[in-house]
């Protein structure tokens, strides 16, 4: 009986084993594009501040 059990477990384990690196694939993929969106958005934030503390040139005038 033991042994008919053995390779059940053994595929138990193969199976938790893909579905805890599925879910892990997963975690990763939102992790990244969550860390990307804070990026950008840093990015623009820092455009949009850095314009603002530049004077802006006289406009000029059409010859």
């Amino acid at each position: 009986m033991s042994s008919s059990q053995g390779p059940q477990r053994q595929r138990h384990g193969v199976k938790k084993k893909l579905v805890e690196g599925a879910g892990g694939l997963l975690i990763g993929a939102a992790l990244v594009v969550f860390l990307r969106g804070l990026v950008k958005q840093r990015q623009s934030q820092g455009r949009s501040s850095a314009d603002a503390n530049t004077p802006e040139a006289p406009p000029s005038r059409p010859a």
